[in-house]
């Protein structure tokens, strides 16, 4: 009885993480799977830009761009309806587009090591 119960413990946990979503750590992987994508790591890829592939990302809710060379942060970034938590952390942001407030769901914003000039109110 207790392997029936550990076998089915086991089947609900991977289950789980096929149906509600999976963590990918290459933007080439996820959107091989974007209905899949919940967390995007895309962090130390010397990204200069967010690519605009991230925005198809429907159920995203974690995206880390930390220690890139990120300059801007986009317009487009109000498509993620469901993100929760955006790292940024140490790129180059001199600025926060205004559509940042859009992101209702939004628990989290690390913006740490940023040189700014302008954020919006």
């Amino acid at each position: 009885m207790k392997m029936k119960s550990l076998i089915l413990q086991l089947f609900l946990i991977l289950s789980s993480s096929i149906l509600f979503g999976q963590t990918f750590y290459s933007l080439d992987e996820a959107k091989k799977h974007p209905e899949k994508v919940v967390e995007l790591m895309l962090y130390r890829n010397g990204l200069k830009i967010i690519p605009s592939e991230i925005y198809e990302f429907e159920n995203l809710v974690v995206l880390n761009l930390a220690e890139n060379e990120i300059t801007e942060i986009p317009a487009d970034i109000a498509k993620l309806k469901k993100l929760e938590t955006l790292e940024l952390n140490g790129n180059s942001l001199t600025s926060v587009h205004p559509n940042i407030k859009k992101l209702k769901q939004l628990k989290k914003l690390n913006l740490n090591g940023c040189d700014f000039s302008t954020i919006p109110n």
